[in-house]
C-alpha cells in the first residue's frame, strides 16, 4: 500500500493495523472506516488518521484538508501523521526524511507544535512506535486516573496485540502520558547517507555529497543571514547543506520566503513528495 497523497509505501506493520480494523468492515454499509476504527480502538489506543484508513478500505477521499496539520506555523514538512492523540495538537507521525530511498520502515516522532525541543522519539520502526502509544496509554490511564478496567486488561487490547505481535512494555519508565518519551531522538540512516539532527528533532538525510562539512550556526544571527547562506550552500550544490541551514536559521515567524526556498531544497535532492508538502503549505497560508 502507497500513501494515498504522498505516494511513500506504508510501513507493513501500519498495513496490518489497517486491515485488523477493517477485517469485518462492511463498505456498502452506513459505519465509515473512522466509526469502524473507533469501536475496535476504544480507550486502547489514540485516534488514526481517517484518509489512509479510506483508502485501505476502498472508500473515496473525503477529506479536504489533507495536509491540515501544516496550518502550525512550525510544522516540519516531513513529520506525515498516522494518528492523533486530541489534546494539544499532540500527533503520532512518520519522518519522511528521505522519499526517494522508498524505505520499508521509516522512524517514528511524537510532535506537538506547542512544545519545546522539536519532534521526540517514538520507535524506529511502526511497529516499535505502537508499542510506545500502548504504554503511553496506559501511562495516561495512571495519571488521569480513569476508571476500571486499565487499558491492557481490555479485550480489545490483546486483540490488537495478537493481530500485530506487538509486546509493549509496561515496565518501562521513559514513556509518559500521551507517549511522550524522555530526551529521545530519531538517529535514522542509510548506506551512503549522511544524518544531521536539527532543532525541530527531525533533522536532516541525504547523500554526503549533497552535505558541504558542517553549518556554522552561529552566523545565521537573522532571516536575512540564513536565507543568504542556503542560497549560497543550494547554487553550489549542497542542498542538504542548505536544508540544515534553513532548519538552523534565526526566523520570527515561519516566512513565506523560508519554505519558498526549503521547496526548491527538496526539488534539488529529488524529494516530489516535500515539494507537496511545501506546496501544501504555501496554499494553507496564503
Amino acid at each position: 500500500m502507497r500513501h494515498p497523497h504522498l505516494d511513500f509505501p506504508v510501513p507493513a506493520t501500519f498495513v496490518k493495523l489497517l486491515d485488523w480494523l477493517l477485517e469485518d468492515f462492511d463498505p456498502k454499509g452506513r459505519r465509515s472506516p473512522d466509526e469502524h476504527a473507533d469501536r475496535k480502538l476504544h480507550s486502547i489506543l489514540y485516534e488514526l488518521g481517517g484518509d489512509v484508513l479510506s483508502a485501505r478500505a476502498g472508500k473515496p477521499l473525503t477529506d479536504t484538508h489533507p495536509h491540515g496539520e501544516l496550518g502550525y506555523d512550525n510544522w516540519p514538512l516531513e513529520i506525515i501523521p498516522f494518528s492523533a492523540n486530541g489534546g494539544g495538537g499532540l500527533m503520532y507521525a512518520w519522518a519522511l526524511l528521505a522519499p526517494e530511498l522508498e524505505l520499508a520502515e521509516l522512524p517514528c516522532v511524537s510532535f506537538a507544535p506547542g512544545d519545546d525541543g522539536g519532534a521526540v522519539w517514538l520507535g524506529d520502526t511502526t511497529k516499535q512506535a505502537l508499542e510506545t502509544m500502548l504504554v503511553g496509554r496506559v501511562r495516561g490511564w495512571e495519571y488521569w486516573k480513569e476508571a476500571p478496567p486499565p487499558p491492557q486488561e481490555r479485550p480489545e487490547w490483546r486483540a490488537l496485540c495478537t493481530a500485530l505481535d506487538l509486546a509493549p512494555d509496561l515496565a518501562r519508565t521513559d514513556v509518559k502520558a500521551g507517549a511522550r518519551v524522555s530526551g529521545r531522538k530519531i538517529a535514522p540512516s542509510a548506506p551512503g547517507y549522511r544524518f544531521v539532527l536539527t532543532n525541530d528533532g527531525v533533522g536532516v538525510l541525504a547523500p554526503e555529497s549533497a552535505f558541504d562539512g558542517d553549518v556554522d550556526e552561529d552566523t545565521l544571527d537573522s532571516e536575512e543571514a540564513t536565507l543568504s547562506r542556503a542560497r549560497s550552500y543550494l547554487d553550489a550544490g549542497h542542498p542538504a547543506s542548505a536544508l540544515v541551514t534553513l532548519k538552523q536559521g534565526c526566523y520570527d515567524d515561519t516566512p513565506r520566503s523560508l519554505i519558498e526556498l526549503m521547496r526548491e531544497v527538496h526539488g534539488a535532492l529529488g524529494r516530489p513528495a516535500l515539494v507537496r508538502r511545501a506546496d501544501a503549505w504555501l496554499a494553507e497560508h496564503a
